[in-house]
């Protein structure tokens, strides 16, 4: 393909070879509609196809974030309700999605089979073009927002992304972020919320909608991102024919007008609970516009200056506001992705009254820096490990490259631009020796009179004023309404409730293309595990995709670890490497490692018995990524960090735990369906028991009993870590993971470092957990989740393929339509693991007692759905697509690793996936039996708002 030559109505605009993603790049414009496209010609078999849209918000409606909903809700050719769904069913896709942005909106989509691919990418080009939604106001209403009436004819606000955004609304970090936003740009469209406030959601009419999708979804605003290995000239004469050839080109002036910086302040609230201790939860944030989107290299050397300033509590930024007690942590970040990039401060965790010496101790301590210079090794530590990211990429990575190729174009720009960083990262380390980030500092914060700051404070009756907000704009709406308006609407639910509860007609089902069984794969693709007995270890080997970089993985089998010390086993992983060695201080260990390991953790790893789920393993794992020449020395410093970290510091420990918490509270909010996940699933196996200790519900009680008696329980701390560093880390205990160095070499370095130490006295860990099987927990949030948990072994349920259908079938056929579609809840799903445990969840879920009862009634319509159904294809096609999904090379030696210590062969993998392809009806009517004995006896959670827990049927737990 050559410049300026034409193919399908597209010319070819431009070539250019990109050597560090091995990929040629090729633009063209589509010429009679004015659609521009960019294809990466690489040796990729995951084909990525992604159209998207300058979508500028103009209010905080979330007009755009419900058109994203909304458009995949069926089109003119595929009218079923929910092609996205039945894609979902009957797909191999690895990714299948859409993002709304704060200037864009994204539909990206990939898949290995080519079949398949094109399949996604013509329902794709449906949705945004000629949606149903512009005909069918249900689908607004479904998901966007409508009136609710209750028996009594009172009315409620509902609908998917209402509920999305009541939830989303609820986290700090979240509502901070909007707010700096406001602040920064008050001329842009930047200042709007692109997701939606539920305060004005509920403002937007439908023909509103309908307009803004005639004016931005056009192919003249349209970017086409293609990836991979395909076949491009029947994909333009696809666009050209079906779609972009019936459009003109439109001129439109979407440009993004630039803001010019200026200072502000603003002071917003945030809910915490009714009994909550209003100490130490005020945040202060700082931040600036630091430049404009093109500036790539001043973004990555502002990203080194906040990781070098700020990156850890050792770092001087950081150290001082903590040392001096102001907060309990402090980040420094960029906010980029967008026109103008901005750079933030926060402390979190103070008090209003120390917010002025904050500020102060801020701006004298970087004054001080700047004028003495920055510590030259820490810039050259925070360069290389933001350099050694971009070098270990995740991914889907076709997607991932085309939201980086919308950070330069979507504004004009070279698509390009953000796709080969090494020059701008050597010119950055070349600048290190000279006085380039000092001035950097001093223009970007010292010398910026441009500066907005953010009060975010709390408030314990935030929650109730919100709902009373939402009462009285109803109650005067309700006002406003005639008889004859109350009837229309209370007609227009009734009918909406009557669509939504419709099926699709076997001819619209039709409509959705669809693989067939045949054009599967018989094996599952999986990384290739070499197992071997060297100098008294296991060694496990796996290739390398990327020569140079090497994988290392140590396990040490800590299975004789007491069930009650789970939860300080978890702190100890936050403390190793952050707190100081015998050898040399935090601020020289962290240095050490962010300048010679890309990638260093510790965790723990509890891994499940199949067979008997009463018992597992458990390996406290560290996980090392690095440069092959630096192999070696990461060595080193992995064995200096577990066998000689000093826990003597109880000033340093402290300030870890309080940070911990915080992520925790935040967590426990915004994905709260985890939590719940793990507490009901911790009664049915000693694996999940051990997980749920470690990082649930009781970790988080753990915690808040820990700091509450800090002084008397460190001194208890200390004495069991020396001990357990003692007995531990030897190598007898250890299993080794490779990828990308010689095993044998990696094997000596190991052995030598590690000697054989202390046998494990036990095999296997036995745990249990003893709290109620009937809990809920109350989060400040305004939407709820529900977890339910049962195990199908006593009714003599055991994993097999089969149950891998059962999960499609009850998520996307039944969830989605009970608890998503009908009930306004933005997730929710069904899963069974290996152990055969099952487990329903909903996510920001506006009724969860109702999702209780559905959980309950699933086995009961899983019959009933087998009765009737006589072909189960798209269930086992989408199925197929869990069993195969794209992953990057660490999660690959992850699930390889994790074959290995569960006994998991190809052999047996390979079985599960002809059980899968052979589900017949017979196989769904014995499950629908063993999943109605089974949920009789189940565990549940439900974790929300005070007014929606009912404490009289669940204990309570009081996680803060």
């Amino acid at each position: 393909m050559k410049k300026d030559q034409y193919l399908s109505g597209f010319r070819v605009t431009r070539k250019q070879k990109i050597s560090e993603l091995k990929a040629i790049l090729y633009e063209l414009q589509h010429e009679k509609s004015g659609a521009q496209l960019v294809w990466l010609d690489r040796a990729e078999q995951n084909k990525t196809f992604c159209v998207s849209f300058k979508t500028i918000p103009e209010n905080d409606s979330g007009v755009f974030h419900i058109m994203e909903h909304s458009v995949l809700n069926g089109s003119k050719k595929y009218t079923v309700k929910e092609p996205f769904a039945e894609l979902l069913k009957s797909s191999v896709n690895t990714f299948l999605n859409a993002m709304t942005f704060n200037d864009k909106t994204m539909y990206p989509v990939a898949s290995r089979n080519e079949s398949d691919f094109f399949n996604l990418v013509d329902v794709y080009l449906d949705a945004v073009f000629q949606p149903k939604v512009l005909e069918d106001p249900n689908i607004f209403y479904q998901e966007g927002w409508h009136y609710s009436f209750d028996e009594n004819g009172e009315p409620s606000y509902q609908g998917v992304v209402f509920n999305e955004m009541k939830g989303a609304a609820s986290t700090l970090n979240r509502k901070a972020h909007t707010e700096l936003d406001k602040l920064l740009f008050p001329e842009s469209c930047y200042r709007f919320d692109s997701g939606g406030d539920p305060d004005y959601i509920t403002d937007l009419t439908y023909d509103d909608f309908k307009k803004a999708h005639s004016k931005y979804y056009h192919p003249s605003n349209a970017y086409f991102f293609l990836d991979g290995d395909l076949p491009l000239e029947q994909l333009l004469e696809k666009l050209d024919r079906e779609y972009l050839s019936h459009y003109m080109r439109k001129d439109h002036n979407f440009d993004l007008p630039f803001q010019k910086p200026r200072s502000g302040e603003a002071t917003h609230y945030y809910e915490i609970g009714e009994d909550e201790d209003l100490q130490n939860k005020c945040r202060l944030s700082l931040a600036g516009i630091i430049c404009s989107w093109e500036e790539i290299e001043k973004q990555y050397a502002v990203k080194i200056l906040c990781d070098a300033l700020a990156g850890t509590n050792e770092s001087p930024l950081k150290k001082i506001i903590l040392d001096k007690g102001l907060a309990q942590d402090f980040e420094m970040y960029l906010s980029d992705g967008i026109a103008q990039p901005w750079i933030g401060l926060e402390a979190q965790n103070t008090s209003e009254e120390k917010f002025d010496e904050i500020k102060e101790t801020i701006f004298s301590t970087l004054t001080d820096i700047a004028d003495r210079g920055i510590n030259k090794a820490d810039l050259l530590a925070s360069l290389n490990q933001l350099y050694f990211q971009e070098l270990d990429p995740d991914e889907p990575r076709g997607v991932i490259l085309a939201i980086t190729a919308m950070h330069s174009w979507l504004y004009g720009g070279d698509p390009e631009l953000y796709f080969s960083p090494a020059q701008q990262f050597e010119a950055l380390r070349e600048k290190i020796d000279s006085s380039y980030y000092e001035d950097l500092l001093r223009e970007v914060l010292l010398e910026n009179n441009n500066l907005v700051e953010l009060q975010s404070l709390p408030s314990q009756t935030y929650g109730t004023e919100r709902e009373a907000r939402e009462a009285e704009k109803l109650a005067y709406e309700k006002s406003l309404w005639s008889e004859n308006e109350k009837k229309s609407l209370i007609d227009a639910q009734q009918e909406l409730q009557v669509w939504q509860q419709s099926a699709d007609s076997k001819e619209d089902l039709a409509t959705v293309p669809s693989l067939t069984l045949d054009d599967l794969a018989e094996e599952p693709e999986y990384l290739q595990t070499t197992v071997a007995e060297m100098d008294g270890m296991t060694v496990l080997s796996h290739p390398a995709p990327i020569k140079g970089l090497v994988y290392l993985k140590l396990y040490f089998d800590i299975s004789d670890a007491a069930f009650e010390d789970l939860a300080q086993l978890n702190f100890m992983t936050e403390l190793m490497g952050n707190l100081g060695t015998s050898k040399r201080d935090a601020e020289e260990l962290q240095r050490e490692v962010k300048t010679h390991i890309g990638n260093l953790n510790f965790s723990l790893l509890p891994v499940p018995d199949y067979e008997d789920s009463g018992r597992c393993k458990i390996f406290y794992v560290v996980t090392c990524s690095v440069l092959e020449n630096e192999t070696q020395g990461a060595i080193d410093l992995i064995a200096e960090i577990v066998r000689e970290t000093v826990f003597d510091d109880a000033y340093r420990a402290n300030a870890y735990l309080l940070q911990i918490r915080e992520i925790l509270r935040q967590a426990s909010n915004s994905s709260a369906h985890a939590f719940g996940i793990m507490r009901v699933k911790g009664h049915y196996s000693a694996a999940a028991a051990a997980i749920e200790a470690s990082s649930g519900f009781s970790f988080i009680l753990w915690l808040k009993e820990f700091i509450a008696d800090f002084n008397a329980k460190w001194g208890q701390f200390i004495a069991w870590a020396k001990r357990f560093q003692q007995q531990m880390f030897g190598g007898e205990r250890l299993t080794v993971s490779v990828s990308g160095y010689s095993v044998a070499e990696a094997s000596k370095m190991i052995a030598a470092t590690f000697p054989a130490g202390a046998a494990r006295h036990k095999e296997y860990a036995e745990y249990s957990v003893s709290y109620p099987k009937q809990e809920a927990t109350i989060i400040p949030a305004a939407v709820s989740y529900a977890c339910m948990a049962c195990d199908t072994r006593p009714a003599n349920g055991n994993f097999s393929g089969e149950w891998l259908v059962v999960n499609r079938i009850l998520t996307l056929e039944y969830l989605w339509n009970k608890i998503r579609v009908q009930g306004g809840a933005y997730g929710c799903g069904f899963s069974i693991d290996k152990s055969a445990k099952c487990v329903f969840y909903s996510y920001r879920d506006p009724q969860p007692w109702n999702s209780l009862d559905s959980y309950r009634k699933s086995a009961a319509f899983l019959k009933e759905f087998a009765e009737k159904e006589s072909n189960f294809d798209r269930f086992i096609i989408g199925a197929v697509s869990g069993l195969d999904p794209q992953l990057s090379h660490k999660k690959q030696v992850d699930i390889a690793d994790l074959w290995y210590f569960t006994g998991t062969t190809a052999e047996k993998t390979l079985l599960v996936r002809r059980e899968l392809m052979a589900t017949n009806t017979g196989d769904l009517l014995r499950l629908s039996r063993i999943l109605e004995t089974s949920i009789r006896e189940n565990a549940v959670c439900v974790v929300g708002p005070a007014a929606v827990i009912k404490t009289e049927e669940l204990s309570l737990i009081d996680i803060w």
